[in-house]
């Protein structure tokens, strides 16, 4: 009996995709980009936001990196794109 092997259609377009890392101390945000492929589709800023608000990082964003990675790209480069800030022992009153 003979085989029949489906082809696989490596001209579909593929979408950009984003990766999202968080440090173990939840402390630093890292997102990174697989460049589309085939004509795919390059997310938007707000599409940017929401994968990153979805991570559960919604305070410490880095405006300015968010806006670079808007603007000018790189694919498998590492971007911080939010620091937390330690918190400070205060002082009784």
């Amino acid at each position: 009996m003979v085989e029949k092997h489906e082809s696989i259609d490596n001209s579909q377009p593929v979408n950009e995709i984003i990766k999202i890392e968080i440090s173990r101390d939840k402390m630093l945000g890292v997102v990174w980009f697989e460049e589309p492929k085939n004509g795919g589709r390059q997310l938007s800023a707000d599409q940017i936001k929401v994968e990153i608000e979805k991570k559960g990082i919604n305070q410490g964003v880095i405006l300015e990196v968010l806006n670079e990675i808007t603007k000018n790209r790189r694919y498998e480069y590492k971007y911080i794109i939010a620091k937390g800030v330690q918190p400070q022992d205060g002082e009784d009153a």
